[in-house]
């Protein structure tokens, strides 16, 4: 099953392929390069990457592994540092999902958009 989405409305700048959402959620990222691991929150989430809120400074094209939990259910994927904006967080592109991850992801983002409730069974 794929998410369908509506194209994110463009912005000056603004190279999305898909809408974010606003999505409350811990996550653990580890820096491949050096093994670091930063605990941080999610600011919001689209089917392509996420925004990360993290003080700790991420080098942009750093490759990452992220592990984000919210609720009962955990997502993992690899990733990519596309952005950083110090003491705020970082832009970060999902590259490889595996299929059971990507099933928890669109089922966060259709309850992001309303179109589910975590209650609801599918």
């Amino acid at each position: 099953m794929w998410l369908r989405h509506r194209a994110a409305p463009r912005v000056s700048g603004d190279l999305r392929r898909a809408a974010r959402y606003p999505f409350v959620a811990t996550a653990e990222v580890t820096v491949e390069e050096t093994g670091s691991v930063i605990a941080t929150r999610l600011g919001d989430l689209s089917l392509h990457g996420c925004f990360i809120r993290t003080t700790n400074t991420l080098s942009r094209g750093a490759s990452i592994l992220i592990r984000i939990s919210a609720g009962n259910s955990v997502f993992q994927a690899r990733g990519k540092v596309i952005y950083s904006q110090p003491n705020l967080g970082a832009g970060v592109e999902f590259q490889q999902i595996e299929q059971l991850y990507l099933t928890v992801l669109e089922e966060w983002l259709l309850e992001a958009q309303g179109l589910n409730t975590p209650d609801q069974v599918a």
